[in-house]
Protein backbone atom coordinates (compact mmCIF):
# COMPACT_ATOMS: atom_id res chain seq x y z
CA UNK A 1 0.00 0.00 0.00
CA UNK A 2 1.28 3.55 -0.86
CA UNK A 3 0.25 6.71 0.00
CA UNK A 4 -0.51 10.27 -2.14
CA UNK A 5 0.52 12.33 0.60
CA UNK A 6 3.37 14.00 -1.30
CA UNK A 7 1.03 15.16 -3.74
CA UNK A 8 -1.39 16.26 -1.52
CA UNK A 9 1.21 18.58 0.38
CA UNK A 10 2.32 19.90 -3.19
CA UNK A 11 -1.37 20.38 -4.07
CA UNK A 12 -2.32 22.55 -0.55
CA UNK A 13 1.18 24.30 -1.41
CA UNK A 14 -0.37 25.48 -4.89
CA UNK A 15 -3.75 25.76 -3.48
CA UNK A 16 -2.43 28.22 -0.40
CA UNK A 17 0.87 30.02 -1.87
CA UNK A 18 2.25 28.03 1.75
CA UNK A 19 5.01 25.74 2.14
CA UNK A 20 4.13 22.31 4.27
CA UNK A 21 6.45 20.14 6.19
CA UNK A 22 6.04 16.69 7.46
CA UNK A 23 7.26 18.93 10.90
CA UNK A 24 3.99 21.18 10.47
CA UNK A 25 1.82 18.59 9.10
CA UNK A 26 2.19 16.54 12.34
CA UNK A 27 1.72 19.66 14.61
CA UNK A 28 -1.31 20.74 12.54
CA UNK A 29 -3.17 16.85 13.46
CA UNK A 30 -1.24 16.40 16.63
CA UNK A 31 0.46 13.36 15.17
CA UNK A 32 3.88 12.25 15.87
CA UNK A 33 5.99 13.29 13.02
CA UNK A 34 7.56 9.75 12.69
CA UNK A 35 4.13 8.67 11.51
CA UNK A 36 3.54 11.45 9.28
CA UNK A 37 6.99 10.71 7.75
CA UNK A 38 6.01 7.25 7.72
CA UNK A 39 2.94 8.07 5.90
CA UNK A 40 5.43 10.41 3.55
CA UNK A 41 7.46 7.12 2.64
CA UNK A 42 4.69 4.76 2.28
CA UNK A 43 7.16 2.82 5.36
CA UNK A 44 4.42 2.27 7.81
CA UNK A 45 3.44 -1.53 8.37
CA UNK A 46 0.05 -0.53 9.53
CA UNK A 47 -1.78 3.11 9.38
CA UNK A 48 -3.52 4.39 12.56
CA UNK A 49 -7.01 4.85 12.32
CA UNK A 50 -6.81 8.32 14.26
CA UNK A 51 -3.88 9.04 11.73
CA UNK A 52 -5.67 8.35 8.65
CA UNK A 53 -8.90 10.63 9.70
CA UNK A 54 -6.48 13.27 10.58
CA UNK A 55 -4.60 13.49 7.65
CA UNK A 56 -7.91 13.10 5.78
CA UNK A 57 -9.66 15.70 7.28
CA UNK A 58 -6.70 18.04 7.21
CA UNK A 59 -6.29 17.60 3.24
CA UNK A 60 -10.41 17.18 3.11
CA UNK A 61 -9.94 14.17 1.18
CA UNK A 62 -11.11 10.51 1.67
CA UNK A 63 -8.97 7.62 2.32
CA UNK A 64 -8.94 6.54 -1.11
CA UNK A 65 -7.29 9.69 -1.90
CA UNK A 66 -4.58 9.67 0.89
CA UNK A 67 -3.99 5.51 0.16
CA UNK A 68 -3.95 3.54 -2.97
CA UNK A 69 -2.87 -0.22 -3.28
CA UNK A 70 0.79 -0.19 -5.86
CA UNK A 71 0.17 -3.75 -6.50
CA UNK A 72 -1.87 -6.56 -6.16
CA UNK A 73 -0.72 -9.79 -4.95
CA UNK A 74 -1.13 -12.75 -6.62
CA UNK A 75 -4.85 -13.64 -5.74
CA UNK A 76 -4.87 -17.98 -4.37
CA UNK A 77 -5.95 -20.15 -6.89
CA UNK A 78 -9.75 -21.76 -6.61
CA UNK A 79 -9.22 -24.34 -9.16
CA UNK A 80 -10.15 -27.96 -7.94
CA UNK A 81 -7.98 -30.79 -9.82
Amino acid sequence: MKTNLPSLLAQYQQRTGQRLSYRALARATELNEYTVRGFANSTLREYPADALVKICSFFEVGIAELLYIDTVPDAPSTETE
